[in-house]
C-alpha cells in the first residue's frame, strides 16, 4: 500500500455573494466592530493559514477587502463554485 503525503491545507472564504435577499453585501456586515469577511480571515488564519478570499470583481475596490489574498471570480454569475475553481487554480496541490 502506497501512501501519500497529506496536503497542505489552506482556508478559503467565499465572500462573492451577490447578497440580493439581503439587499447589501452580507461580507460588509459589522460583526464585533470589525466587517463580517475580516473577523472571519483573523479566525482563518489561527487555524489554517494563508486564508484567501474569493470575491467578485465588484467587491475588489472596497476598502473592507484591501490586503486581503483575494481571489477574484473570472466569470460573473457562477456561484460559489467559481471560488472554488479559483483557489484550485491558485494552489493546486493544496486542500
Amino acid at each position: 500500500m502506497r501512501t501519500h503525503p497529506a496536503p497542505a491545507l489552506r482556508s478559503l472564504a467565499l465572500a462573492g455573494g451577490a447578497s440580493t435577499r439581503m439587499g447589501f453585501d452580507k461580507a460588509l456586515m459589522s460583526f464585533h466592530g470589525k466587517p463580517q469577511v475580516r473577523r472571519l480571515v483573523d479566525m482563518l488564519e489561527t487555524i489554517a493559514p494563508p486564508v484567501y478570499v474569493s470575491v467578485r470583481r465588484a467587491q475588489e475596490a472596497n476598502p473592507a477587502f484591501a490586503g486581503l489574498r483575494l481571489l477574484t471570480d473570472q466569470r460573473d454569475g457562477i456561484g460559489p463554485i467559481e471560488g472554488l475553481v479559483r483557489a484550485f487554480a491558485e494552489a493546486p496541490d493544496c486542500a
